[in-house]
C-alpha cells in the first residue's frame, strides 16, 4: 500500500518536525509511506533567513533576523538536514497537485495544527491542501490532526471538508468531542505520534546522547512564548533549586539570565539536552509530551494560546497537578521535584494501543 502523509514537516519548531517524523515512522509499518512536499507559505517562513512580510510586525520580526542572521542559518541548515536525511518526501510542482492522487492508494492528513487556520495564513484562512480537497476517489484518514483554539461550527469549511474522510482522529479530546457532534459520527481522540514511540524508541531512531552533554545539573526551558508567568516559574525553581538553568530558543533576547543559550539546537540536540534535565519547564505542548513520554520531572505554565491541547493531555494521563496557572499555585509548590511517572506510564501505554488500534482499523 502507497500511503501519502500531508503534514507540516518544514519548519524550525521542534514539536512540528518531531511529530511528522514520528508519524512517518508509525506508517511504515502499513506501507510505503511518502510525506508530500507541500509548504503552505506562512508556514514555510520559518525556513527562510530572512521573514519578509507586509505587516506592521514583520518589521520587528525583520530586524531580529537581521540581528541573529548567523544563528539562524545554522538553525535551518539543521533542520534541513533533519528533513533531508530522516524524510522521505515526494516532490511536485503545484500544477501537478491532482495528478498525486494517481500515485498513492491513500491520505493521510496529520497531525499538528492543520486544521487551525489561525496559523495558516495571515488572514486566518484554512488551507485546502490539508483539508485533502485535491483528493478524490481515495481513501482519506486523518490522524491526531488538531484544530487548535478554532472551535469548529455546523456548515463551516472545516466541517464540509471532513464529511468526504473515511475516518477521522484528532488530538484534542474537546475538539474531537465537538465535531462527532456535528458530524454525527464517531471521531477518535488519539495520541500525538511523538507518544506512539517509547524513550528508549526516541534513543535508538535519533541516536540520542544518554549522558549528560553538560557537567552540571539543569533546568531545561522550552518555550513557546516567554509570558510573565513563565518568567516567574523559571526564577522561582533556579533559586529554589541553585543549579544551572539552560534554554533552547532562537530568539536572541530571552529577558532573562541563563547559564547557556542555545540558539540552534538541531532536533537530535533539543531532545538530547531535554533527555537529561533535572527540571523541564515548558509552555509547550510538545515539551510536555516529551517530558512525560521520557519520565522527566516537568511544569507546564498555562499555554498563551490554545491551551486546549495541553490540558486535555494532561488530564489524560493524570498529570493535571504539573500545570502551573498563576502565581498563588506557584508560590505553593514544593521544591522537591522528583515524580512517580508509574501510574502516568501505564495510563500512557494504554493510550498508546487505543491510538494504534485506530491506525489499524483505518489502514488495514
Amino acid at each position: 500500500m502507497k500511503i501519502c502523509l500531508v503534514t507540516k514537516h518544514a519548519t524550525t519548531n521542534y514539536g512540528g518536525i518531531l511529530q511528522a517524523y514520528a508519524t512517518q515512522n508509525i506508517l511504515e509499518s502499513f506501507g510505503e509511506v511518502k510525506i508530500l512536499d507541500y509548504r503552505n507559505k506562512h508556514v514555510n517562513k520559518t525556513m527562510q533567513i530572512i521573514r519578509f512580510g507586509l505587516q506592521p510586525r514583520d518589521v520587528l520580526r525583520i530586524a531580529k533576523d537581521l540581528f541573529r542572521l548567523y544563528s539562524r542559518y545554522r538553525t535551518i541548515s539543521q533542520f534541513q538536514e533533519f528533513i533531508d536525511n530522516r524524510m522521505n518526501l515526494h516532490v511536485f510542482s503545484n500544477s501537478q497537485l491532482s495528478d498525486v492522487v494517481n500515485e498513492f492508494d491513500i491520505f493521510i492528513a496529520g497531525s499538528d495544527q492543520i486544521w487551525n487556520p489561525k496559523i495558516l495564513g495571515e488572514k486566518g484562512e484554512f488551507d485546502d491542501v490539508y483539508l485533502l480537497n485535491f483528493v478524490k476517489d481515495k481513501r482519506k484518514v486523518s490522524y491526531a490532526s488538531s484544530t487548535g483554539s478554532y472551535v469548529a461550527s455546523n456548515g463551516d469549511r472545516l466541517i464540509s471538508a471532513l464529511c468526504s474522510f473515511d475516518n477521522l482522529s484528532l488530538r484534542e479530546a474537546d475538539s474531537a468531542n465537538n465535531i462527532s457532534k456535528i458530524l454525527n459520527r464517531n471521531i477518535y481522540h488519539v495520541l500525538d505520534p511523538t507518544l506512539l514511540f517509547n524513550k528508549k524508541s526516541w534513543i535508538n531512531m535519533l541516536g540520542l546522547s544518554k549522558s549528560s552533554i553538560r557537567k552540571n545539573k539543569y533546568i531545561f526551558l522550552y518555550a513557546i512564548v516567554r509570558d510573565k508567568l513563565f518568567v516567574e516559574t523559571v526564577n522561582n525553581f533556579s533559586e529554589k533549586l541553585g543549579i544551572d538553568v539552560i534554554i533552547v530558543d532562537q530568539d536572541p533576547f530571552i529577558g532573562f539570565n541563563v547559564a547557556k543559550h542555545y540558539k540552534s539546537a538541531s532536533p537530535e540536540l533539543f531532545l538530547s539536552l531535554l533527555l537529561n534535565a533535572e527540571l523541564i519547564i515548558t509552555n509547550s505542548f510538545h515539551g510536555v509530551a516529551f517530558s512525560v513520554n521520557f519520565e522527566k520531572s516537568f511544569y507546564v505554565t498555562i499555554p498563551p494560546s490554545s491551551p486546549n491541547r495541553v490540558v486535555s493531555f494532561l488530564s489524560s494521563v493524570n498529570l493535571s497537578d504539573r500545570l502551573i496557572s498563576n502565581k498563588d499555585q506557584l508560590n505553593n509548590i514544593c521544591s522537591n521535584q522528583q515524580q512517580d511517572f508509574t501510574g502516568a506510564s501505564q495510563k500512557l501505554a494504554e493510550l498508546r494501543n487505543l491510538s494504534l488500534e485506530y491506525l489499524n482499523r483505518s489502514l488495514k
